[in-house]
């Protein structure tokens, strides 16, 4: 791609601009107009829209892919020798990188969804002595999507990457859609649930012991938390 003077790695920086820029609005405007009219819009719906966002963003992806391969001085093989100038710089395909930018942000958006809600429900939902195990296990997954990456990154070569795109759109649709399927039951219970984390804060703890004359044990309740 024709970068026009912009650096490649600027373009990756869309993905954290697009969290800090959506996420304030999702949590103050699109949350309360969702609930203002009574359209409820639960964790796994969040999530689900998540990964259906990421999948638009690999529609987008593959899209551009196409572009590129479609335009010279390369077409479907870049970095070709008809690429170097006069000059020995390389010059990639007659399309904007700017181009790229719409599938970091939509990436970005479906992390708010996704990724800041999948966080939220293995806090909130993990009993009290398991949150930070839960949280752990839950980014895990992050280690494994990496390395299911590296293990991809010797396979994807032109003019084939545009098919990887397309491959990750659908693989994520469906993933979308498994996880709809096999979760939904739990929004019915969401209250249900938050209300357990409610209960056990209301629990009382207990302070000291002590045994009496008649060797019986007195628990002495501490103030409730």
């Amino acid at each position: 791609m024709a970068n026009h003077g912009i650096p490649n790695d600027l373009m990756q920086n869309f993905d954290p601009i697009a969290i800090i820029v959506f996420l304030p609005l999702v949590d103050q405007v699109l949350m309360p107009f969702l609930r203002k009219h009574k359209i409820p819009f639960p964790p796994i719906n969040r999530i689900v829209a998540g990964f259906w966002i990421a999948s638009l963003a690999m529609v987008y992806a593959a899209v551009i892919q196409y572009y590129i391969y479609q335009s010279g001085p390369c077409y479907d093989h870049p970095l070709c020798p008809a690429a170097e100038g006069a000059d020995g710089a390389i010059v990639g395909n007659n399309i904007h990188i700017a181009a790229q930018t719409g599938a970091y942000m939509l990436i970005g958006i479906s992390e708010i969804f996704a990724s800041v809600t999948g966080l939220e429900y293995a806090y909130t939902k993990a009993p009290p002595s398991m949150k930070s195990f839960v949280q752990a296990m839950y980014l895990l997954t992050n280690a494994f999507g990496s390395a299911i990456s590296e293990a991809l990154n010797p396979v994807l070569y032109d003019p084939a990457i545009q098919w990887m795109y397309v491959g990750l759109a659908v693989s994520s649709f469906i993933a979308g859609g498994v996880i709809y399927i096999l979760f939904r039951h739990l929004n019915e219970s969401e209250d249900q649930m938050n209300q357990l984390d409610q209960d056990y804060d209301k629990v009382p703890t207990l302070r000291h012991s002590s045994v009496p004359g008649d060797g019986t044990v007195e628990l002495h309740e501490a103030e409730k938390v």
